[in-house]
């Protein structure tokens, strides 16, 4: 499909800074925006808060609380390829809101609370809540107009809905020279779109509920650098390739639809059998259900810099997945001959098989630079 639009938009942005006593600041703002292709004018209120304790027993303190109506004008999109075993699995774009599609808005709040006991520890939990009441989405159901040039972005747009929600707590630690930190994170995303997937609310395909990131740098002499990192995550779902699920979604996740369109392009019966096997047997308009296993990675890196004459020079070494774990990106479909089209012997399943796609294996790269 092609699209074209232009617009022009003009925002203004006022904010005021309340001090009450010395512990206390009030942040209050206001950014309002003409969005000329629908010849409307937006509102986004912002409020924030800031107190800060010095001194108290539990050492300094500092509190954040923030709120605010946040709309998108310009809208990042990922179309997945047509073929799931392209290398380049989607392409991304980014397009403004044209007259026939409202812009996306969210509420959101937020808040951090900060301690630091003393100079050699910092603690942090952090806390959110984003609901959005209108998000844009590409939907893949859309017909091909044969006039491609009267494209409105309403044609191939839907609406969706959903909500985030999550909480992070921080410990670090100052070394002497070099400090340790220790980071968790955990995060809820729902969304749904309408027609699809029965109009539930489902999690989202980029969501990481659960992170665990270990990081330490050491300087143990002068010029000389020494990192660590190490992290892990866990509950990612929709595992398989995006572009299977977008495939369904051109139908609106209705199997019974999709095979009877087959059907009237003259596909073989055989052929609307094993996809309609594959679908049911893996569970595709489930994907919520399909988990992918933790990911666990290590990473080191070291650098050395010294001064030479007026130049200053710098080596480096960096090391990607220590462990060489095989970590699991994505899952994908794979043809096996012998269990797709039988060994002679009449056994066969008659599906396609699942693989891994992983992450990247170990890698080791090293850099000189050289400056003056």
């Amino acid at each position: 499909m092609i699209h074209e639009s232009t617009g022009w938009r003009a925002a203004l942005f006022a904010e005021n800074k309340i001090h009450l006593g010395q512990n206390t600041v009030i942040e209050a703002g206001l950014r309002t925006t003409w969005l000329a292709a629908r010849k409307s004018l937006y509102a986004e209120p912002r409020l924030a808060v800031r107190m800060d304790w010095l001194k108290t027993p539990a050492g300094d303190v500092s509190l954040f609380l923030a709120s605010g109506l946040y709309r998108q004008f310009v809208s990042q999109f990922d179309i997945s390829s047509r073929s799931p075993r392209t290398f380049v699995s989607s392409t991304r774009f980014w397009m403004g809101n044209d007259s026939s599609v409202k812009p996306p808005k969210a509420a959101h709040f937020a808040a951090e609370l900060l301690v630091t006991p003393n100079q050699n520890w910092t603690t942090s939990a952090e806390t959110f809540y984003k609901h959005q009441y209108h998000i844009l989405s590409v939907d893949y159901s859309a017909s091909n107009p044969e006039v491609l040039s009267s494209l409105q972005q309403s044609e191939f747009l839907k609406s969706s809905s959903g909500y985030s929600y999550g909480f992070a707590g921080t410990i670090q630690r100052m070394l002497n020279p070099g400090s340790v930190k220790v980071r968790f994170d955990h995060t809820i995303t729902q969304r749904k779109i309408s027609d699809l997937f029965g109009n539930r609310t489902l999690s989202v395909p980029w969501s990481e509920p659960f992170r665990l990131e270990l990081a330490t740098d050491i300087v143990p002499a002068k010029g000389v650098i020494l990192l660590m990192r190490w992290r892990g995550s866990w509950g990612r779902s929709w595992g398989y390739r995006k572009a299977y699920y977008d495939f369904l979604s051109a139908h609106l996740n209705d199997v019974d639809s999709l095979l009877e369109e087959l059907r009237e392009n003259g596909v073989s019966a055989d052929a609307i059998n094993r996809i309609k096997r594959q679908i049911t047997n893996y569970d595709l308009t489930s994907p919520d259900s399909h988990t992918l296993p933790p990911i666990y990675q290590l990473d080191l890196s070291g650098s050395y810099s010294i001064r030479i004459g007026k130049y200053a020079l710098q080596l480096r070494a960096d090391i990607i997945n220590v462990l060489n774990r095989d970590n699991t990106a994505e899952w994908r479909f794979e043809l096996d001959e012998e269990s797709y089209f039988g060994n002679g012997s009449g056994s066969t399943t008659g599906l396609l098989e699942r693989s891994d796609r992983h992450l990247l294996p170990r890698i080791l790269s090293v850099a000189a630079r050289l400056t003056w």
